[in-house]
């Protein structure tokens, strides 16, 4: 039966790798030799307990020992993310534990906590070799604690990736002006011309982005947030003037009215492939998927949004005046070009202005409700996503949807004494990749889910809308 349980575990981790990013945020290298050395230890503990008797009692079995070695030395010894070691902890304390003697002890259950799977009742190898025979050939994400549409999910990360290719090809196949595509005087191809200028009429003109002067991103007198969204503008403004100063020489180039050069020739093979440039792409970070008629979209968006922090940047009388300012702006934390700094900021801030220490206080998010922000303490944010569960009739919910929109939230710093309740952390990554985390948040959650199922289930926030 040991062995068994094992072997359910082992396949229960290299499966999730298939789901990546929401079975695990990467492939970790979990190899055979991690199996082998697992059967050596569980052979060594097991006959040091058990001494001279052939059989030893369930509950004698050092089970304690067997989670941590599995969970810090031999299968956890190669997971270096914080969220993807607690659902690993959470399968390791599920599947070896005395319970899983019992007959028709349950592997596996669905968000409902009804079963899906069970051990047979007889413990001898020839029933287990019959249940594993008994199998079916394939089974739902369920089996391994993911939501049901996570297969939909990666069928279409891979028809995304796919297209990615299939439009790097067709632009390679048709660097040079196709007979189908008119040629302008200059000798530019008419379809990049009207795609330029359709991009160049996207992007937010210079002069009307808010102004910000050079004192305003370092004055010491201000409060934290009013720098921050002082260097949030900038930024956003001066990543505007430098795509549209490159837009504006590649439509130069194909109204025949500069030459060309290395650098504009690479500009103009990225955009006939649909590739965001590189230069662009390290301007602030993005989904790996995201094309290049989507990145400057995105960016439009992204340059719209500075508008509304003209008030705040207007100078304040008071601190209160300028609290007063920040706690009526939503703000798009997916569309901002320094979101680890808002988090910095606010919590600075609240530090601050409460008097506290900042090793006292900690994040939490408080989901629906009254989404007005009432004190220095919160700061409104819209546009998240939740992955694995959902938020209905007030509360968290485990769920088979693979992500719902949350409405406006409240990030709120209060003290580790305050916490009240349980409270379960949850990832918030920049975008469905999952390759960017920037920050943990506690969630008040139902005291009827065990914190490691939401681990299992790969529960996470996400910044940005999915491409």
């Amino acid at each position: 039966r040991m062995y068994g349980l094992l072997a359910w575990f082992n396949a229960v981790v290299q499966e999730r790798l298939r789901y990546t990013p929401i079975g695990f945020t990467k492939k970790h290298e979990f190899t055979e030799a991690d199996t082998n050395v697992s059967l050596d230890v569980i052979d060594q503990w097991i006959d040091n307990t058990a001494g001279q008797r052939a059989h030893i009692n369930p509950t004698d079995v050092p089970w304690a020992a067997l989670q941590v070695l599995l969970s810090q030395s031999l299968y956890g010894g190669r997971v270096d993310h914080h969220f993807d070691q607690l659902a690993l902890d959470g399968f390791i304390q599920f599947t070896f534990n005395a319970k899983n003697y019992s007959s028709n002890a349950v592997l596996a259950a669905d968000h409902e906590g009804k079963p899906l799977i069970s051990l047979p009742d007889s413990l001898g190898r020839p029933a287990l070799e019959a249940w594993i025979k008994a199998l079916p050939d394939s089974n739902p994400p369920s089996w391994i604690g993911l939501p049901v549409t996570a297969e939909g999910q990666l069928k279409m990360i891979m028809a995304q990736k796919i297209l990615t290719n299939l439009s790097i090809l067709y632009g390679s196949a048709g660097d040079s002006a196709t007979d189908d595509d008119e040629s302008m005087e200059g000798g530019g191809s008419k379809y990049l011309f009207d795609m330029v200028e359709r991009w160049l009429k996207m992007l937010p003109s210079e002069s009307s982005l808010p102004e910000v002067s050079p004192e305003q991103t370092s004055d010491a007198s201000a409060l934290p947030m009013e720098r921050y969204i002082a260097r949030e503008v900038t930024k956003g403004k001066n990543i505007i003037k430098y795509i549209t100063k490159e837009i504006k020489l590649v439509r130069s180039l194909l109204l025949g009215e500069v030459k060309v050069t290395n650098a504009l020739r690479e500009l103009m093979n990225c955009f006939q492939k649909g590739v965001i440039p590189k230069k662009w792409r390290s301007q602030y970070v993005v989904s790996s998927r995201m094309g290049l008629s989507t990145w400057i979209a995105d960016l439009a968006a992204r340059g719209s949004e500075l508008g509304k922090y003209r008030p705040v940047l207007a100078k304040s009388s008071s601190p209160a005046v300028a609290v007063g300012k920040i706690s009526a702006v939503k703000f798009w934390i997916g569309g901002m070009f320094l979101p680890e700094g808002l988090i910095t900021a606010t919590r600075q801030q609240c530090a601050q202005v409460n008097k506290w220490s900042l090793e006292d206080i900690e994040l939490f998010l408080e989901m629906g409700g009254n989404a007005t922000s009432e004190s220095s303490q919160e700061t409104v944010v819209e546009g998240l996503l939740l992955e694995g569960a959902k938020w209905a009739n007030g509360s968290l919910q485990l769920s088979d949807e693979l992500r719902c929109s949350l409405p406006p939230c409240k990030l709120k710093w209060q003290l580790k004494t305050a916490r009240q309740g349980q409270v379960v952390s949850f990832p918030v990554y920049l975008h469905d990749g999952r390759t960017s985390l920037v920050v943990q948040v506690l969630v008040a959650s139902p005291p009827s889910v065990p914190p490691l199922v939401w681990a299992q289930r790969g529960v996470g926030i996400i910044l940005q809308v999915p491409v």
